[in-house]
């Protein structure tokens, strides 16, 4: 113990500190998001419920505004704001598709770290309940692909992770585009 002493000194007490650290960032380079682990097979699932949305034309003619009123209920109870079912759908649908071709491209391997951006997982409902509401109305000829189910558990690991875990601060060129 001499030795010891004698090379790193006395030991002195530690003071306690007056007020926790803090960090300063510059906000228009740093924002808040939650840091997942995601499998690649849900983003590819999320993906596949993307391109059959998009490829199954909307429906015109008799029955179509069945098709709508049920998809604007829906929209109205999912998606908060003002935008209306006809000026959002395209652009959710566009959302949707940017959030997951964006952790597509940085996810390497079967299980990755992917940041999700905070208030973003509304819109992913939103497109993935206009799925739903258009596949269950018989006027309409889209149907949900086999993958739907692991697109929702995406989802629902999405939510989780906003609902649960503590958010961290990013550099906003590791976020998708939203």
């Amino acid at each position: 113990m001499d030795f010891l002493q004698s090379i790193l000194g006395t030991p002195t007490p530690q003071r306690e500190p007056d007020s926790e650290p803090t960090i300063d960032l510059p906000e228009d380079e740093y924002t808040v998001a939650y840091p997942m682990s995601v499998r690649q097979s849900q983003l590819d699932a999320f993906q596949s419920v993307i391109d059959a949305e998009r490829e199954t034309p909307h429906l015109d003619g008799p029955g179509a505004d069945l098709v709508k009123n049920a998809l604007k209920d829906t929209w109205e109870k999912t998606t908060p704001g003002d935008e209306t079912l006809e000026e959002s759908i395209e652009e959710t649908r566009s959302r949707a598709e940017n959030l997951i071709a964006a952790w597509q491209e940085t996810h390497s391997g079967e299980h990755d770290v992917i940041f999700l951006p905070a208030s973003v997982t509304f819109r992913l409902r939103g497109f993935l309940a206009s799925c739903e509401t258009r596949a269950d109305n018989d006027e309409d000829t889209f149907t949900l692909p086999d993958e739907y189910v692991d697109a929702v558990s995406l989802l629902k690991t999405l939510r989780g992770a906003e609902e649960e875990k503590d958010p961290v601060f990013v550099h906003k060129d590791q976020l998708p585009e939203r």
